[in-house]
């Protein structure tokens, strides 16, 4: 086995592992990519799926074959790409925790600044300090909510980058 766990995003190690896919072109890898990844344009998806191949060639599991700068070049696996131990990383699920690491981050805020403005109110409402303490209450129990939601992504976020 390899000493190193050689990062790559999920759908292209799902792809590549299948034994019937060799000796491919970056057109039929960014095909069967984009039938995983529904998400990217045919452009976004080939640049992709071209770099994985390049880091792939770079480090031994795949060799080129085909004029330098061809378009219609093919890429083969070497023996060494069945001994790659790969640590699979998915972009698009990371982008995804991010994007609601932010909304929760937003919430909470929000949240936070709801209770602090009851508490305010309070001072100069003093006959509605029972309902706005309450309402202080109910925003510090959601922000407490939130707070426990960011750590939570946070953590999944840490282990997706981990792997």
């Amino acid at each position: 086995m390899i000493d190193k766990k050689f990062k790559m995003d999920t759908f292209i190690v799902e792809i590549l592992e299948k034994e019937s896919f060799d000796n491919f072109s970056i057109s039929q890898l960014r095909d069967a990519y984009m039938g995983l990844c529904k998400n990217k344009s045919s452009v976004e998806s080939r640049k992709f799926v071209y770099k994985q191949v390049l880091r792939l060639v770079k480090f031994g599991g795949l060799i080129k074959e085909g004029d330098k700068n061809s378009h219609h070049a093919t890429y083969k696996k070497t023996y060494l790409f069945s001994k790659i131990t790969f640590s699979k990383r998915n972009k698009i699920a990371i982008n995804n925790l991010e994007s609601k690491l932010h909304e929760y981050k937003v919430d909470m805020i929000s949240t936070v600044s709801e209770s602090e403005e009851y508490l305010q109110l309070a001072k100069f409402f003093p006959c509605m300090e029972a309902e706005l303490k309450e309402q202080h209450h109910l925003a510090s129990d959601k922000s407490s909510k939130l707070l426990g939601q960011i750590k939570a992504v946070k953590t999944l976020i840490t282990l997706q980058e981990g792997l």
